[in-house]
């Protein structure tokens, strides 16, 4: 097979994988594609039509079009942080109010200070982040933080959960996995975004806070 080819393939696969580290309860520990070292295109030459990176993200425009493919509003609000923030889905499932901090005049930022755990045979639980690493401080923008104001933050209580099930309890994936494949659905049919595109949830840790303000 041609490099393209193989790099089609293995994105394909490696996109079903993610799918399984992050399914609760996790299908696999880890994804073994993230190892993998891909042939080049030097050596075939680069179509006109194929960027030379080995990954292709969603631009601004089709960030702020993805978004309005989701008919709940608690949905858009989850998917504008989630690009905003960066933040995998177990800590943006466990941010309270109280992690949205506004420190100084202009500034606002999410402090990610646990995630859900889950242990076979107990029942889910809030916890550090895997790392120390993980304990951090997330720089968001004023667009993010006035939608986040007009779905009700300033309402919450301090310890109240940002994106619950509708009773204030934890958001499972699964439960939101199904409405994410109907947005994206929806957006290529609304042509937003490529048939050739396939975003997943997980996979936006590249898309700056640019993309959050055009969204919102």
């Amino acid at each position: 097979m041609s490099p393209k080819t193989l790099r089609r393939l293995h994105g394909l696969f490696s996109s079903v994988l993610k799918e399984a580290v992050v399914a609760e309860p996790p299908l696999r520990h880890r994804n073994p594609c993230e190892l993998t070292r891909l042939p080049s295109n030097d050596d075939w030459g680069i179509s006109d039509d194929e960027s030379s990176d080995d990954m292709e993200f969603m631009t601004p425009e089709e960030v702020a079009g993805l978004v309005e493919c989701f008919p709940r509003p608690g949905d858009r609000m989850l998917v504008r942080t989630a690009y905003g923030s960066g933040l995998r889905w177990g800590e943006i499932s466990a941010l309270a109010a109280r992690h949205a901090r506004n420190p100084r005049p202009g500034e606002y930022e999410l402090r990610v200070t646990r995630a859900w755990k889950w242990v076979p045979g107990e029942e889910w639980y809030l916890g550090p982040p895997k790392s120390k690493a993980g304990r951090r401080t997330v720089e968001f923008t004023a667009g993010l933080r006035q939608e986040l104001l007009h779905y009700g933050l300033a309402t919450l209580g301090k310890d109240g959960l940002r994106f619950h099930d509708g009773s204030s309890g934890r958001l499972p994936y699964s439960t939101f996995y199904d409405r994410w494949m109907a947005g994206v659905a929806a957006a290529k049919t609304r042509g937003v975004l490529p048939e050739w595109k396939f975003p997943t949830f997980h996979a936006r840790a590249s898309i700056s806070a640019a993309a959050c303000s055009a969204a919102s």
